[in-house]
């Protein structure tokens, strides 16, 4: 009881822009956006990419924006090529702050990327580019191991999805019956989550925890 935890988050007042873009933008279309350094597998996009080829295949048509460089870059666009997704699939690479808030504004949901493995690290973190995400005003995909952080999250705020695998098959099946959920979440209510997150708030909270211990 003696122990506060005072979570990452982010600067939201940075994608008030973003935020904007999003409540004026329509699409009957679902849009996917990702942004992260690829130089990491952790993120495991390429399940989410193949999920891709497995929902066309059952008629059901998600477009996906990769933001983002990194060693991995050229894997991912040569499956691209090879499940035949390339008008699907779109790389931005590395993009200069403006342009990735026009990019993400444009997008209907986010995703988040992890191994289902039992990794402590994993489960029990979460990523920073999430409370990103919700400033923008963008629900969130998320899929991984069991009993994470990150479901918890997810679940606690309902923000999103989570599907408890990293695998095609169930990224799919679970896309499937609930790609609805994602497209009705409201903007302004995925907003108000992540100012709860807002970094002038949580800096706050340690100020005064500090200041009481002193």
């Amino acid at each position: 009881n003696s122990i506060i935890v005072v979570p990452n988050g982010a600067d939201i007042e940075r994608y008030t822009k973003c935020f904007e873009i999003r409540t004026r933008f329509r699409s009957q279309e679902p849009i996917a956006v990702f942004l992260g350094d690829l130089n990491w597998r952790y993120h495991k996009l390429d399940s989410f990419i193949e999920a891709l080829r497995l929902l066309l295949d059952e008629g059901i048509k998600i477009y996906l924006k990769v933001i983002g460089t990194g060693r991995l870059l050229p894997k991912l666009q040569k499956l691209t090529m090879k499940l035949g997704l390339e008008d699907q699939v779109k790389f931005y690479g590395y993009l200069e702050f403006k342009d990735l808030l026009h990019e993400m504004g444009t997008s209907t949901f986010a995703i988040v990327g992890r191994p289902a493995i039992n990794n402590m690290w994993i489960k029990t973190s979460i990523r920073l580019t999430t409370c990103e995400y919700l400033a923008c005003g963008l629900p969130i995909l998320a899929y991984g191991p069991p009993n994470s952080y990150t479901e918890h999250f997810i679940r606690k705020h309902n923000v999103g999805i989570y599907i408890q695998s990293d695998q095609p098959q169930a990224i799919m099946k679970v896309m499937s019956q609930e790609l609805h959920v994602l497209m009705n979440i409201c903007p302004d209510d995925i907003r108000n989550v992540a100012s709860r997150y807002h970094w002038d708030s949580l800096m706050d909270t340690l100020a005064n925890r500090i200041n009481n211990i002193i």
